[in-house]
């Protein structure tokens, strides 16, 4: 069984395709940023060796959650910064022009092209964010809603959650 999110459209989709088509000459000019957020509950234990028929006392720890904001290009993870909590609108763009402006080459070097999901935080001051990339001569593009399958820094988001 498969299931589709509403908000997902395929003309939408269709248009993302024809643009990085029409935009992207080489991979290496790709960037993708994304954030994933970790705490310490997936390692938590739920069982533990004990006397028969005594339970067993847990100790539960505190794991603070800590946030990654990163540029995931060909060569793998270009840079990263991280916040304990989460990411807000202010710091992601804090966060985001501080990385970009490191290693943001102008169009159609590689490193060219920012390309983000859909997240709320992504849009918030999507007009500065913009603004600067086009100043170091980049390009900002957002994926097609409820569609990951289409950034490549999922797979190593993945694998640093299962660290």
């Amino acid at each position: 069984m498969q299931r589709i999110a509403k908000e997902r459209n395929e003309a939408w989709r269709y248009a993302y395709r024809q643009w990085i088509w029409s935009h992207v000459m080489d991979w290496r000019q790709l960037m993708l940023g994304d954030e994933a957020a970790m705490d310490g509950r997936a390692l938590r234990r739920r069982r533990g060796w004990g006397v028969i028929g005594h339970r067993v006392n847990v100790i539960e720890l505190f794991h603070p959650l800590i946030s990654v904001l990163a540029l995931y290009t060909y060569t793998g993870f270009a840079c990263w910064r991280h916040v304990e909590g989460a990411f807000n609108a202010d710091t992601f763009l804090e966060a985001m022009t501080s990385m970009l402006d490191d290693i943001m080459q102008p169009w159609p070097l590689p490193n060219s092209i920012l390309i983000l999901d859909n997240c709320g935080i992504h849009h918030a001051h999507e007009t500065l964010l913009r603004e600067f990339i086009e100043l170091k001569g980049g390009m900002l593009y957002f994926l097609a809603a409820y569609s990951p399958i289409y950034s490549l820094a999922e797979p190593g988001f993945s694998a640093f959650k299962n660290c």
